[in-house]
């Protein structure tokens, strides 16, 4: 059109009607739609009665759509397993206007993306699905809103709530996604060849609440898997429920905020709360890092991870609910570090070990003036930081642990390089049936230090 509307309905109802097929009730295939300003809508339903897996109730494959400042909107429903929305091998593109999906399936997925990429030139995209199988899916996707919001949210049953493996880009825009499912996960980023955020300011906030998983990052096969804010806030909650999930994994995937807090919140009574493995990292420049986990085995666990911020505080708290547990809190790698900001781990565990930093090797922790406080309570030891290495650069620094269990240890500085400052020193281990403060092979210096 030059300029009007372009709307595909059915039931002459312009306000509600669904173009409808027992197979695609809506399908463009190989086609272009150009707008030149005006708004698109496109609105299809699927019966299901005689359907394929490439069947939903809107198809959008090898189709460009360009709306110029237009809006475009996409509403698809699928009945029995036919999906609600399906885009394939196409793109659309507007100058500012909005761009919607929203698909919905009783009995498969909400959404279905592959190789398809929207760029909303500064409108907000929202990619909304639901489904009994997967909320939303993406493979290959790309989503550029030039300084709009971006919006994902799914919820599924069988599948996951949100699966992508995407690249998303806001431009300073803020970036949501929700995923919730009763079976599976509830959000899944990457571990496919695209993955990767960024915001260019905004706020990133990533959720998800499902029964083997909550958040799951990976990184992807190709370019950076990075979720960088550039100065925004970034939040990631996830929850889970079954036996042996994690709250909130990540792998590989660095976190970046920049000016901005990070804040990671994960739980998983029956698992683990927060997982860092294969190089996964937090940083920031002045912004806060915190992380809280709650879990079984592990309330927040850094096996291979980096924890680096300039000048923000550093806040790590982690529980361990089961009698059987590990550690409240362990950090095997890569030590804590911030120049002026202070740093905080606490960690409880109802078995093994409150606080573990470092496996036994070199461990640092520094704070260039800031404070450092850490406070374990576990069963077999409160506080273990045998080999670490700590220098508060003039801060106080403060370590208690305590240990109820038998031949327990409060907190063990065995082959300890160093916990010095010209800052007060305190060392407090409480251990009724064992040693409140080991020392054994420690060297360098406890100055001003007070050991209980």
């Amino acid at each position: 059109s030059n300029g009007g509307d372009i709307l595909f309905y059915g039931q002459s109802d312009t306000a509600g009607g669904f173009a409808s097929s027992y197979a695609t009730g809506l399908g463009l295939y190989a086609s272009t739609i150009t707008s030149n300003g005006g708004n698109v809508l496109l609105r299809g339903s699927s019966t299901g009665a005689d359907a394929g897996s490439d069947d939903a109730g809107v198809v959008l494959d090898g189709t460009t759509i360009d709306a110029g400042t237009g809006n475009v909107d996409v509403f698809g429903t699928g009945q029995r397993d036919v999906a609600g929305i399906i885009a394939n091998a196409g793109s659309i593109a507007s100058a500012g206007g909005a761009v919607l999906f929203d698909g919905r399936s009783e009995g498969g997925d909400g959404v279905r993306m592959d190789g398809f990429g929207i760029a909303s030139g500064g409108g907000d995209i929202s990619i909304l699905g639901y489904g009994d199988g997967i909320g939303v899916y993406a493979e290959y996707a790309d989503l550029d809103s030039g300084g709009g919001n971006i919006v994902v949210h799914g919820e599924g049953g069988t599948g996951n709530g949100v699966d992508m493996s995407a690249l998303l880009a806001s431009g300073g825009g803020g970036i949501s996604v929700y995923g919730s499912s009763t079976d599976a996960a509830g959000l899944v980023f990457g571990d496919g060849y695209y993955a990767g955020m960024t915001s260019s300011g905004g706020d990133i906030e990533l959720e998800g609440h499902g029964a083997t998983g909550g958040v799951a990052l990976y990184a992807g096969s190709y370019g950076s898997s990075a979720i960088d804010s550039g100065g925004g806030d970034i939040t990631v909650t996830g929850t889970a429920s079954a036996a042996g999930a994690i709250g909130v994994y990540s792998d590989g995937v660095d976190l970046i905020g920049g000016a901005g807090d990070v804040t990671v919140d994960g739980s998983a009574p029956s698992g683990i709360g927060i997982l860092l493995a294969n190089g996964a990292g937090v940083s920031t420049t002045t912004g806060a890092i915190a992380l809280i986990g709650t879990g079984a085995t592990f309330g927040l666990d850094i096996a291979d991870g980096a924890i680096d911020t300039d000048s923000g505080d550093i806040s790590l708290t982690g529980t361990a609910l089961d009698p059987a547990a590990t550690a409240g809190v362990r950090v095997a790698g890569g030590g804590l570090s911030t120049n002026g900001g202070d740093i905080t781990v606490t960690g409880t565990s109802a078995g093994g070990v409150g606080v573990q930093l470092g496996d036994g090797g070199a461990f640092a922790i520094g704070s260039g003036g800031g404070a450092i406080g850490i406070e374990g309570t576990g069963i077999t030891t409160g506080v273990l930081m045998q080999g670490n290495d700590v220098d508060s650069g003039g801060g106080d620094i403060s370590v208690t642990g305590i240990a109820p269990g038998a031949n327990g240890t409060g907190v063990d500085l065995a082959d300890a390089r160093r916990v010095g400052s010209t800052g007060d020193v305190s060392v407090l281990g409480n251990a009724a049936a064992g040693t409140g403060v080991e020392l054994a092979g420690a060297i360098g210096e406890l100055a001003q230090h007070t050991l209980k």
